[in-house]
Parts: structure tokens; sequence; C-alpha cells
């Protein structure tokens, strides 16, 4: 059962405070000097926590080289002496018969190439045909006996070149054309022309004529078994000859001075040491008398 609570009087109630009308302070135009800093305040903040981000450290596992294969060592080989060259003499020419005359002296100096004389004196021109002719870059020169006929194409003014031997004259043209102007001195005639005129490649080389072709009675040959030897008037004047040897070139040298070969019989060699020896002798013989004559005397 509920008790009954006493009443509760008036004067027994709180008083609540009356709110007096405050006095709010009118403007002032006068500026408020505030300080720049507040000494002695404390920061009453609350201070932030940060927490790093510890980053994930990942391990890689280290790289594994591979082995490379060492290459197979080859053998090195051993260098061998170079072995020196030995020097093959020139084989000695063995012949019948010895050059005579102006070329024998040049045949000695040449008797490895030039091979055994054909001819032991040279032909003179009085005895054979030699006829020659000069052009811008060489000579013709034609050469007939009573069993040889030939042309010589000599290319070049210097002492050295190639030549061109034509002896088949049945096979040349009865008839050709020639770019030769009618107007041109000196002319060229007979074989000359045939060669000049057929064989363009010959006619480049020669060039064009200087001089007609002249037979002078001045001229020499001699044939050997691998070339020969020819005098022409130049040479004649000037004391040089041609060597045309059979490999297709040819040589100008000096004529020099004439010699004579001759071939030495091992017999007379010794005869000769055969007589130095009786001579010896009677050299002896001849002291013995001077001996006996020295006695008499004493």
């Amino acid at each position: 059962m509920l008790s009954t609570l006493p009443p509760i009087e008036e004067s027994q109630l709180p008083t609540v405070p009356q709110q007096s009308e405050r006095n709010t302070p009118t403007p002032s135009d006068t500026p408020i000097s505030l300080p720049l800093a507040i000494k002695g305040t404390k920061d009453t903040s609350t201070p932030i926590s940060v927490v790093a981000a510890i980053p994930t450290v990942i391990s890689t596992p280290p790289h594994t080289m591979t082995p490379t294969e060492s290459p197979t060592p080859t053998d090195t080989l051993t260098p061998t002496a170079t072995p020196t060259p030995t020097i093959t003499p020139a084989p000695k020419i063995t012949c019948i018969q010895f050059p005579e005359g102006e070329f024998a002296g040049l045949w000695s100096a040449y008797k490895n190439r030039l091979g055994c004389p054909i001819q032991t004196l040279p032909v003179p021109n009085t005895d054979t045909l030699f006829v020659e002719q000069p052009f811008s870059f060489g000579h013709l020169f034609y050469f007939e006996s009573k069993d040889i006929e030939f042309i010589i194409a000599k290319y070049g003014q210097g002492d050295s070149g190639p030549w061109r031997l034509f002896d088949d004259f049945d096979n040349f043209p009865d008839s050709y054309s020639c770019p030769e102007p009618q107007d041109i001195q000196p002319k060229i005639v007979n074989g000359f022309k045939h060669i000049w005129c057929v064989y363009p490649e010959i006619r480049d080389l020669l060039g064009w004529p200087l001089d007609i072709e002249r037979d002078l009675d001045i001229e020499l040959t001699q044939g050997f078994d691998n070339g020969f030897i020819v005098r022409d008037s130049d040479g004649f004047t000037n004391g040089m000859v041609y060597l045309f040897f059979y490999d297709d070139t040819y040589e100008r040298v000096p004529l020099g001075p004439r010699i004579f070969l001759t071939e030495v019989d091992d017999n007379e060699e010794d005869d000769d040491d055969d007589d130095d020896g009786d001579n010896d002798d009677d050299d002896g013989d001849n002291d013995n008398d001077d001996n006996d004559n020295d006695d008499d005397n004493l």
C-alpha cells in the first residue's frame, strides 16, 4: 500500500534568480592592440600519433650464373724454317759451231736466249732482200732469201717490247679496203700495205708511216735456234741491233766491240802443256851445263 507524501509548501521551492539587464558596451573607435605572442600559454592540444608504415621486404632469390663452356684449345703449329731458295743455273749451251763476225760478242751475252747459231756469219743485204719502213710507233721489216720470206712488225719506240712475225703470204687477200687517205705521204705499198690495211690492230699499234720503204744494202741478219739478230739502217748509224726472240719479245741493245769466238781443242791444251814441260827440261839441262863450267873454273 502506497504511502501518502506530505504536501510541499511554496516556501520550500527554490528561488530562480531573475536575469538582470546587462549593459552592452558601446563600440569604440580606438583600436585595441593585441599581443603578438602569448607567453606562458600551454599548448593543450592533443598530439596526433602517426604510425609509419613499415615496407614489406620481399626477398629475391639470388641469380644463379650459368657456367659457359670453355673453348677447346687448338693445337698451335710449330713454325718451320723457310728453306733458302736455290738458284738453278741456266743450262749450258753446247753448240756444234760458234758464231763469227759482227754479232759474235753479242751472242756470248745472250746465248742462253738465242741458242746456237744457224748461220755462222751474219748475212749481208747484198745476198738477201731486206726492206724497212719506219712508222710513228714502230717499224716494218721485210726479209727474203732463197728459202725464207717474212715480215716483222715491231711495236713501240723503246728498247724492248712485242713484235709479230708474218710468213704466210699465200693467205693474204687479193682485195681489201684501207682507211689510208689518198693524199697521205709517204705511201705504203706492197706487202707492208697488206699488213697495215688487213690487220687493223697492227695499224693502230704502228701509226702512220714516217718515210717510204727503203733497201739500203747496209743491213745484217743472223739466225739462231731461238731468235735472230737484225741490224737496220738506224742501227748501222748508231751502233745498235735488234734481238728478236721467238717468245714474241725484242730488245734493242748496243752492238759492242767485235770479237772472235773459237772452240778450244782439249788436245791442243795438252800439247801446250807438253811443250811447257819440254822447255822446263831444257832449262834444267842449261843449269847443269852452267854448274860444269863453274867446276872447270875452280
